[in-house]
């Protein structure tokens, strides 16, 4: 049995276009218009992932809070090795990503890297 790799693919998409975006402009300024465009999608394949783009934008603070958890869950656990491969995954996968929602500043949206580090939820609880 095959998995249909596309649904992972449209995330990916989506991503790297919001992403991107981030980059260039500011999160105001970021429509979900813009992100559908970039991402050569449509709008109701967008909504079949996300309600709009402050639910984008909490998903992927959460997948950067998760993969520090695991890194620190990693780090602080029996097995070192899978701890410096967790760590290298994490700066290199998520660099960009964290760099961009660094930019983002709203009262909904505040993501700091001592948010990533300690997170709102219980340490080791979020992600498992």
């Amino acid at each position: 049995m095959t998995t249909d790799l596309r649904p992972k693919r449209t995330q990916k998409a989506i991503k790297e276009a919001f992403v991107d975006l981030l980059h260039e402009r500011d999160y105001d300024k970021i429509s979900v218009q813009d992100i559908v465009t970039r991402a050569m999608i449509t709008r109701s394949t967008f909504y079949q992932y996300y309600f709009n783009k402050n639910d984008l934008t909490g998903k992927l603070i959460a997948e950067i809070r998760c993969g520090y958890e695991q890194f620190l869950f990693l780090r602080f656990g029996k097995n070192p090795q899978e701890s410096i491969k967790a760590r290298e995954s994490l700066t290199h996968q998520d660099r960009r990503l964290a760099l961009a929602l660094l930019k983002i500043q709203t009262p909904t949206h505040n993501f700091s890297l001592r948010d990533a580090y300690t997170g709102q939820e219980s340490i080791f609880g979020v992600c498992q």
